[in-house]
């Protein structure tokens, strides 16, 4: 079992003519908090504590100070969506 993809990132980073720092496991979680907390679940706005334990933090302190300003989005869907923009610096195909 995989614990620590890091290198693998790094090696992705690289291939894509990226800075390997720049894809890191933290922006994973950083992108799975922002998204979660604009879903739904069972029609309801999911609450910063639910996503606090599914993230593993100890307070909604963290939650509320990063990422607090999503509880306030007015559009919400019961599936996240995620459209990447292609880096500048990763040129066309």
């Amino acid at each position: 079992m995989v614990s620590d993809f890091r290198k693998a990132l790094a090696t992705i980073a690289t291939a894509a003519k990226l800075d390997p720092g720049r894809i890191t496991t933290k922006l994973f979680r950083h992108t799975y908090c922002a998204a979660r907390l604009q879903s739904l679940d069972g029609g309801s706005p999911v609450s910063a504590w639910t996503v606090k334990v599914e993230l593993g933090h100890g307070s909604l302190a963290m939650i509320e100070r990063v990422y607090g300003h999503l509880g306030q989005t007015r559009d919400r869907t019961e599936g996240v969506e995620y459209l990447p923009t292609v880096p500048e610096e990763a040129g066309t195909a």
